[in-house]
């Protein structure tokens, strides 16, 4: 997978876009060279259009008032107005930065030493080849925990049903990694939901879950919203799309750019067992 498209989905390009797009608003205060103001305005366009492409999981209305804002800083001839609708824009661009940052952070995820752990997820986590140890195992391998890999090649949310028939200790830990195929192929964010929907309201009551966030491709981000909007319905814990982007994006994790070689898969074994807090 191309770097740049990596780039725009761990959710970086967010917090730099708003980060340029200001640094441009303020440098045309400043400038007065017409060559150094249209530099500002190109730096400006692209920061806005990473935050965009960023896909970074706000509802459409807080998109549409944060970029009314920034083209009112064109097209207001008044100074005052215009310093108003920047103090606006900055105010607003701080707001959602700091509703964000707090998806970047990998969580602590509890488990007891004896109970037992479930991987629910499609290719990424059930693998590709028949000689590659996918990350469940060495995860079972390097956390001396008992992990059951229920994950099948090209499985969907829906599909993903069947896999919870195998979850049949109570009181386990289920790791949800879903929603590639979805967001790949003809599934569009509101099937996903139902289907998310569904697979949540399945798994034990008795069991926890945490789950992967998917790495958004540019104006998806409604796939970005059910996740969030779903684990905070049945008290999920979400992993930041950043852990499977840096993965996917490390020299040598991956045989095709997306399904991970035995380099991958025992990065990321090690990614989630950093996260989990181990007790007695």
């Amino acid at each position: 997978m191309s770097p740049f498209v990596l780039w725009l989905a761990d959710g970086d390009a967010f917090f730099l876009g708003i980060l340029t797009a200001i640094i441009g608003l303020i440098a045309r205060w400043w400038l007065k060279n017409s060559l150094a103001l249209a530099l500002a305005r190109i730096i400006e366009i692209i920061g806005v259009a990473s935050v965009l492409a960023s896909s970074t999981p706000f509802p459409v209305w807080a998109y549409c008032i944060w970029f009314a804002l920034w083209i009112t800083n064109f097209a207001l001839p008044a100074p005052r107005t215009k310093r108003l609708a920047f103090s606006l824009f900055l105010m607003l661009s701080a707001l959602l930065c700091l509703l964000e940052f707090p998806h970047h952070r990998c969580p602590v995820i509890p488990i007891g030493r004896d109970q037992h752990v479930y991987v629910l997820g499609d290719s990424i986590s059930a693998g590709v080849g028949t000689s590659e140890r996918n990350w469940p195992l060495v995860l079972g391998d390097i956390s001396h925990l008992q992990v059951t890999n229920l994950a099948q090649a090209g499985a969907t949310a829906a599909t993903a049903l069947s896999q919870e028939d195998g979850i049949i200790v109570p009181r386990s830990l289920v790791l949800i990694e879903i929603g590639g195929n979805d967001l790949l192929g003809t599934t569009s964010s509101d099937e996903f939901a139902v289907s998310l929907d569904t697979l949540l309201h399945k798994i034990p009551a008795s069991s926890h879950c945490a789950m992967f966030e998917l790495p958004l491709l540019p104006f998806h981000g409604g796939y970005g919203e059910v996740q969030r909007a779903l684990a905070k319905k049945y008290n999920v814990i979400l992993i930041p799309k950043k852990v499977l982007t840096e993965v996917i994006g490390g020299n040598g994790n991956t045989l095709d750019g997306l399904h991970l070689s035995q380099k991958g898969h025992d990065a990321l074994a090690r990614t989630v067992f950093r996260m989990l807090a181990i007790t007695r």
